[in-house]
């Protein structure tokens, strides 16, 4: 027998679990930002100190609960209701936080 193995040791290898485990776990969630729409026929007033608060509330409710955010992009969508057809855009964010077990 070879005395460089770990038999010949009086060790033996470590065992190797059957499911390997990550350190870290994320888990992920997908929301979207819709501020409210103006109203028939007006103008929208973009990114103003309303809507800004607006989305800190949103970002601060997650954020209340584990969650930071994780990517953000913009979807184009289109609405027909009310006064018809309208496009628009939602902010679609993914919030990710360490796994709970």
């Amino acid at each position: 027998m070879d005395s460089c193995h770990p038999a010949s040791l009086g060790q033996h290898p470590p065992s190797i679990p059957d499911t390997l485990k990550e350190p870290w776990m994320y888990e992920y969630h997908v929301d979207a930002f819709v501020p409210p729409a103006p109203g028939c026929n007006a103008t929208d007033p973009g990114w103003n100190p309303k809507r800004c608060g607006d989305f800190a509330k949103f970002l601060n409710n997650y954020a209340a609960q584990g969650w930071k955010l994780h990517s953000s992009e913009y979807r184009a969508v289109t609405a027909t209701k009310g006064c018809g057809t309208a496009t628009g855009s939602w902010l679609v964010c993914v919030f990710e936080r360490t796994k709970q077990e």
